[in-house]
């Protein structure tokens, strides 16, 4: 059969994020396949940036695309294998957008070419796929989720004051990390916890141990609810079963993940006979799902470790470790105790909502401090995840916008990061990234990572419910490990997170 004569069908799944803080407004749009080798998608966002050799941070933001097909009413999603040759896939302005492909394959980086801050206007993308789409009808989707790329280079751990924060041995001092290869000895060589010996590295951070000296993609925000409606509309019935804390078969409206705390994901069409659901966002709770009030980009809480390993191992990322974490917020500045993502020891409250649910989401809570960042954490008017970005415009600074120093966003407070930790079973972790594919069951299968169960994982970063005013609490200081070591096996309405590359 001649390959210009094929019947297919396409569907495309936009990823849209808005008002976020130096990218938003995510757009994909216009997919089509040409020949069955090559997928064409639009591509835009608004106030992306490229600073690198510029100004600090000296970095990027990027886009994380992949794509997966099943065939015409079939239920079986199947991840595509795209070119690992930078040179087979084509942006029809290179000066605008550049497209970095990956060694395994999973999908392409897309990154703004142009120095300094704009809008990525509508840019016509060209993915060159390895082999051929089957010549048959088939769905196709394409996802997109947001990145800052974070750049090589050396970065302090511990920061004096923390509970249980590192510190170099023998000494209340931070740890400096030179290397990534290389190996960091424990307790009395190198490398230990202040204060606590349950809370000292269990073994040798192996030289494979994704230590944040190299440079990797971490996402900007959390993941959020919008997301996982998605990943749960490409699961079989047994994967929903296992990934839904209610089960696909519970009626149109019921909720999937929490009964509580800003979760709006539901079920817009129930199972039968095992048949996947169909999920929905309906924060406002009425009749009608994915109005533009219904919550679509609030961070996603009520996920377990299981959870977030398996929607990482499905979108071909990867967990972050709590080294990574610490890198991730305070780049290569010096550490001072108690710090938080934004650089400072002072915060205000957000908790009182405007636009709740909509995409214009956000608080009127101003800044008490001129050296204070703005977090959801108090649990007082906001009993639950705001929308990712919630305090980031185009006009923010990274006080008024709580990001991290290379622009990742709500890494203190809205919800707990999930982090690999420094236990026996945590420094297994070799980086290894995800592969597209769940197991029948809906796990992730990645035999390096923490278990489904939640060992060798915990908690960073603080949540919408955190207490920072009970000395030494301060759950949301990025070198505070107390949760550290909290095993995440159940869903819980304070716990999200996110992934790396």
């Amino acid at each position: 059969m001649k390959k210009n004569t094929i019947s297919l069908f396409f569907l495309l799944v936009l990823m849209i994020q808005y008002n976020n803080l130096l990218a938003n407004n995510l757009i994909l749009e216009n997919l089509q396949v040409e020949d069955n080798q090559t997928i064409r998608v639009d591509i835009a966002w608004d106030n992306a940036w490229n600073l690198t050799d510029e100004e600090v941070p000296f970095n990027y933001d990027a886009v994380w695309l992949f794509a997966k097909y099943r065939k015409s009413g079939g239920e079986k999603w199947q991840h595509i294998s795209l070119s690992s040759n930078t040179n087979d896939h084509n942006s029809v302005f290179p000066t605008v957008v550049g497209l970095e492909a990956v060694a395994d394959g999973k999908g392409v980086m897309a990154k703004a070419v142009q120095k300094g801050s704009h809008t990525v206007f509508l840019t016509p993308l060209k993915l060159r796929v390895v082999g051929f789409l089957p010549d048959e009808r088939i769905d196709i989707r394409v996802f997109g989720i947001e990145m800052v790329y974070i750049p090589e280079g050396g970065f302090w751990v511990g920061d004096g004051g923390s509970l249980y924060s590192l510190r170099k041995s023998n000494q209340n001092q931070p740890y400096f990390i030179a290397e990534e290869n290389k190996e960091i000895l424990v307790n009395q060589a190198e490398l230990e916890a202040l204060t606590a010996v349950e809370y000292r590295p269990e073994g040798t951070v192996s030289a494979n141990y994704p230590k944040g000296v190299g440079g990797f993609y971490c996402m900007k925000y959390e993941l959020t609810q919008e997301q996982y409606k998605d990943f749960l509309n490409t699961l079989t019935f047994e994967q929903q079963d296992t990934r839904t804390a209610n089960s696909p078969t519970d009626n149109m409206g019921s909720l999937a993940m929490g009964t509580t705390a800003r979760n709006g994901i539901t079920i817009r069409t129930q199972s039968i006979g095992g048949t996947p659901a169909i999920y929905t966002c309906n924060s406002n709770g009425n009749s009608v799902g994915n109005e533009t009030e219904d919550g679509h980009n609030r961070a996603c809480n009520f996920l377990s470790w299981a959870d977030l390993a398996a929607y990482l191992d499905w979108a071909a990322l990867r967990p972050m470790t709590g080294l990574e974490f610490e890198k991730i917020n305070r780049g290569t500045k010096e550490p001072f105790a108690r710090e938080f993502a934004w650089g400072t020891t002072r915060v205000s409250d957000a908790n009182t909502v405007i636009n709740d649910g909509t995409m214009d989401e956000e608080v009127i809570d101003q800044l008490i401090y001129n050296d204070g960042g703005l977090a959801n954490f108090s649990g007082e008017g906001v009993r639950g995840p705001l929308r990712v970005g919630f305090a980031a415009k185009s006009t923010t600074s990274r006080l008024e916008s709580g990001a991290g120093y290379y622009g990742a966003m709500e890494m203190s407070g809205n919800l707990w990061e999930q982090c690999i930790n420094l236990s026996n079973r945590g420094l297994q972790f070799d980086g290894t990234f995800g592969d597209g594919y769940l197991a029948t069951n809906g796990n992730s299968n990645v035999s390096t990572w923490p278990s489904n169960s939640g060992n060798g994982a915990g908690l960073r970063g603080g949540s919408w419910n955190s207490k920072i005013d009970t000395p030494p609490n301060n759950d949301m200081a990025i070198s505070d490990r107390f949760y550290a070591y909290q095993v995440t096996d159940s869903r819980r309405a304070t716990v999200g997170g996110r992934g790396a590359r």
